[in-house]
């Protein structure tokens, strides 16, 4: 009887024991339960925990390639006052104005410009214009020099007053971790409907280099 009276004494001991661990891994406003270690962690340590699958692995925390800011508007990119945007402003041979305006993003030892909007402004321009930019992102320095590194088309649509304006499709790298430098060209091809059905092709000119590649860089600073 006695060894009957203390077995049942060292189940109730060990009972009480259970019942204090599970009230102190339970979940409440005074912390969470990591799964994977079956530990206690406070408020703030907790939300700082990676998230777990279901597999019990830890989701990689990645930072993106391009943080994508809020999107603007087209009147928006041509007269901002935000002190992010940075422009660019070329002319070209028939006094049409090409407007580069661009926000500035750094991650991972690189630099990148995103969002990009190009602007074509011209008052002769009118409604009945088709017109295709190409934007080029070139290696600066290096045996690599001239090499394009990426190739953005863009068609650009009336957003009135002889404005034509339109947003690249992906970040254009400015700079990577391993110190290339990149630059850019740019060539507008202007294209008018007829009234005869026939369109007209016209590709803006450089007046600096006489060729339809405007050359320039995008500025980090």
């Amino acid at each position: 009887m006695k060894r009957i009276g203390l077995a049942l004494i060292f189940a109730s001991m060990a009972a009480s024991a259970m019942a204090v661990e599970l009230e102190q891994v339970s979940l409440g406003t005074s912390g969470e339960k990591d799964l994977s270690a079956g530990t206690v962690i406070s408020g703030e340590s907790a939300r700082m925990q990676l998230n777990f699958q279901a597999s019990g692995s830890a989701v990689e925390t990645v930072v993106p390639e391009v943080t994508r800011s809020k999107e603007v508007t087209p009147k928006d990119s041509v007269a901002s006052s935000r002190t992010a945007w940075k422009h660019v402003e070329l002319t070209a041979t028939d006094g049409t104005k090409i407007l580069v305006d661009y926000s500035v993003q750094y991650g991972n030892g690189r630099t990148w410009a995103y969002p990009v909007w190009i602007n074509v402004v011209n008052k002769s321009l009118g409604g009945n214009k088709d017109i295709q930019v190409t934007l080029l992102d070139l290696y600066k320095d290096y045996i690599q020099a001239g090499t394009v590194k990426d190739t953005l088309n863009i068609n650009l649509i009336c957003a009135g007053n002889d404005r034509y304006t339109g947003q690249a499709g992906w970040a254009v790298m400015l700079s990577s971790d391993n110190g290339i430098n990149y630059r850019q060209e740019i060539a507008v091809k202007v294209i008018t409907h007829l009234h005869s059905g026939e369109a007209r092709e016209e590709w803006l000119t450089d007046p600096v280099n006489g060729s339809h590649n405007f050359k320039f860089e995008l500025s980090r600073f």
